[in-house]
């Protein structure tokens, strides 16, 4: 268990220096948003594909269904040109938001099955990993330049609520099961 506390760890920080990474773009000059979400969700399919086999003996099955959920959404974006409108991109990141939510109630649904009071942890990030996803997806009618700046903050504060379930295990003792 010490293992999938430390890798689950990793990967939010991770997710959160690709979120920075993203943020840094406009500044690069770097402004294309189908080839910059494309990129974002690769990594993030990577990174849980690792995360999930790194941690398989935990029986956590969260890390593979957010890679297969990533890269099924950064690849049928790519393919179907769903990255060229400010509205289909809308639309691509409210589909992942809304799959990614009920990855999310799974788990949380196992905690409280589990009597663990990760479950309150878990559905109070939820609610607020969808309100910014619903706000995220309404704000992208501007400049290229502000929506990679938009996802990246949206990424960013995904990758925050990411890391409070591993810090509340880590650092602040909470047990998994009562």
């Amino acid at each position: 268990m010490k293992n999938k506390k430390n890798v689950d760890l990793l990967t939010a920080i991770f997710l959160i220096v690709i979120s920075i990474i993203l943020l840094l773009f406009p500044i690069l000059k770097i402004t294309n948003l189908k080839w910059s979400l494309f990129g974002i969700m690769i990594l993030y399919s990577v990174s849980n594909l690792i995360q999930f086999i790194l941690t398989r003996k935990a029986k956590d099955y969260e890390g593979i269904a957010i890679s297969i959920c990533s890269l099924t959404i950064g690849l049928v974006g790519l393919m179907f040109k769903l990255y060229q409108t400010p509205i289909k991109v809308a639309i691509t990141l409210l589909t992942w938001v809304a799959l990614m939510s009920l990855i999310k109630l799974k788990k949380a649904d196992y905690y409280h099955d589990q009597n663990s009071s990760l479950w309150k942890i878990s559905m109070a990030t939820l609610v607020i990993f969808v309100l910014i996803g619903i706000l995220t997806s309404f704000n992208l009618y501007h400049a290229e330049d502000i929506q990679t700046i938009i996802l990246g903050f949206f990424f960013f504060i995904h990758g925050l609520l990411e890391l409070m379930e591993p810090v509340a295990i880590h650092f602040l003792g909470v047990k998994k099961w009562k």
